[in-house]
């Protein structure tokens, strides 16, 4: 099992390497797609190699896995723990400690200033809502990401059809809509947060759902993690 292993973190190293120097894919590659370098992540840990020998191989190779939100959300949804994460929003692998630039020194409850980036079926606007009307005072939106403590970046994905309204919005079997968010520091190198939420509710519920409901649960689990 331990040979077993090893093959697979030395192969995944090689991938990584390897990725990462190949041209920069097509204009017209899908917007969801994953940087060079995270597949090979997510086989590690889908093949349940322990985080630190994945942490040892993301810092051994020599890479610099981009951490953008798509990647993010991708290690999430795979299981991937906060060790492994953090090891590739580091930045700079590979390097001896002597020559990594120094991390910046910022922590959850530190954040003041947030920075809310773009994202799909809206999640970006009722979010601003929610952290105005959860974290008032405590939090200040800011309009240009250099000005931010720290940058709140992430996805949503929405059920459309008939069906899909049904079985969430009158049934409460499932989510109609989801999200994935993480607050990262300026530079993208340090993830401070993360968390994903749902829209279900209780069957037949008057409640609203969707993005906003989404939202107002990912911004009461931020506020429950700064400890407001």
């Amino acid at each position: 099992m331990a040979w077993r292993l090893f093959i697979l973190v030395v192969a995944a190293m090689v991938e990584m390497a390897s990725a990462v120097a190949q041209e920069p894919a097509p204009a017209e590659a899908s917007a969801t797609a994953v940087s060079p370098g995270v597949p090979a992540v997510i086989r590690l840990v889908k093949a349940g190699v322990p985080h630190e020998m994945i942490v040892r191989a993301i810092e051994s190779s020599g890479v610099t896995i981009q951490a953008t939100p798509d990647d993010l959300a991708a290690l999430k949804q795979a299981g991937t723990s906060g060790e492994v994460i953090r090891a590739i929003t580091a930045g700079k692998h590979g390097q001896p400690a002597s020559e990594k630039e120094a991390l910046p020194d910022i922590s959850l409850r530190s954040v003041r200033k947030i920075y809310v980036e773009k994202m799909s079926n809206g999640l970006d606007q009722y979010l601003l809502v929610e952290i105005s009307k959860q974290l008032k005072s405590n939090v200040v939106i800011v309009l240009r990401p250099e000005d931010a403590d720290a940058l709140l970046v992430g996805r949503s994905e929405e059920r459309a059809g008939v069906g899909a309204a049904v079985a969430g919005r009158v049934l409460g079997l499932q989510d109609t809509a989801t999200g994935i968010v993480s607050l990262v520091d300026g530079s993208r190198r340090v993830l401070l947060w993360s968390s994903e939420a749902g829209d279900r509710t209780m069957p037949g519920g008057l409640l609203r759902t969707g993005p906003a409901k989404v939202a107002e649960r990912l911004i009461r689990n931020l506020k429950t993690a700064i400890g407001l």
